[in-house]
């Protein structure tokens, strides 16, 4: 599957809080994600969330077809071909669930507060063909 494919089929899933936009329906505040978080030197956008508050562009993700651009709590950015591991990680009494991704520089965790990060990790899963790690506790 193609991964403009596998971003449409993820569109309703993915996001928690914000709003979700395809690359056929881009908001003006588009430009100002871009600027902030994004990668100015590609327009070739597959999907953008707007997490702010204002829906102003200030924070968010941007999926492009070679990796994800964001900004969260965190800022951050990461190349498909450079991820080399994948977790997602549940404890028994909390009902919040973090997404694991790690490049060879760098290890990024997301936590479902503006994303679910199990639909974010197996779409990753989906594009790097690299398996998911479950890491559960009983804390």
């Amino acid at each position: 599957m193609e991964i403009k494919e596998l971003v449409s089929a993820i569109k309703d899933q993915l996001t928690l809080a914000g709003k979700l936009y395809l690359y056929d329906n881009l908001p003006a505040q588009i430009s100002n994600a871009v600027y902030t978080f994004g990668d100015t030197n590609s327009f070739d956008i597959l999907a953008y969330i707007d997490a702010s508050i204002k829906q102003d562009g200030s924070r968010g993700m941007l999926i492009y077809p070679d990796g994800i651009y964001f900004k969260f709590g965190q800022q951050g950015f990461f190349k498909y071909d450079e991820i080399v591991y994948l977790g997602i990680e549940k404890h028994r009494n909390d009902p919040s669930v973090k997404g694991i991704i790690k490049t060879e520089p760098k290890t990024y965790s997301f936590s479902n507060i503006k994303i679910d990060p199990e639909v974010l990790v197996t779409f990753l899963s989906k594009v790097t063909e690299l398996d998911i790690d479950m890491i559960m506790s009983n804390h």
